[in-house]
């Protein structure tokens, strides 16, 4: 603490201006996304990662490992460990779960939008359709019209 020229209150925790804290901690998390998944206490022990193994099997050599995990594989690593020591399985993070409902909410309000549309598509091609039969229709009549006409003439 000498080197950064602050000090510490009486519970430990370092004493610093706002000013100073936010230049540094934008250093300290430049590129980092925090989502709650890496949280740690310090002096706390995660249960979940330091399991503690007996002294038999320490001294005599026989525990056998899981190899390490590759940060970009959710898969676990090659081992012979029954499931019983298996490492717990790796939840998601809360905001992927929000983020996997919202998409559905969307897909669905989609797909509800597109047969909407789909059926006022079919509606106007049956007001399309009943239009050029009354058209046709309306047609006909008037052909017919002049054929009688022309008959009252004498036309052949």
């Amino acid at each position: 603490m000498a080197q950064s020229g602050l000090g510490r209150a009486s519970n430990g925790a370092i004493i610093a201006n706002e000013d100073w804290c936010r230049r540094h901690t934008e250093e300290m998390f430049h590129s980092v996304i925090v989502d709650g998944t890496s949280s740690t206490i310090p002096g706390c022990v995660n249960e979940d990662e330091d399991v503690a193994e007996d002294e038999e099997d320490l001294e005599d050599g026989s525990c056998i490992q899981n190899s390490p995990m590759s940060n970009s594989s959710r898969k676990r690593g090659s081992g012979t460990v029954d499931t019983a020591s298996s490492p717990p399985k790796r939840s998601k993070s809360p905001f992927f779960k929000i983020f996997e409902g919202l998409i559905d909410t969307l897909q669905a309000g989609s797909s509800q939008g597109t047969s909407t549309l789909m059926k006022k598509e079919e509606i106007k091609m049956e007001l399309r359709m009943k239009q050029r039969r009354m058209n046709q229709e309306k047609e006909d009549e008037e052909i017919q019209q002049c054929i009688r006409l022309a008959e009252q003439c004498g036309a052949t």
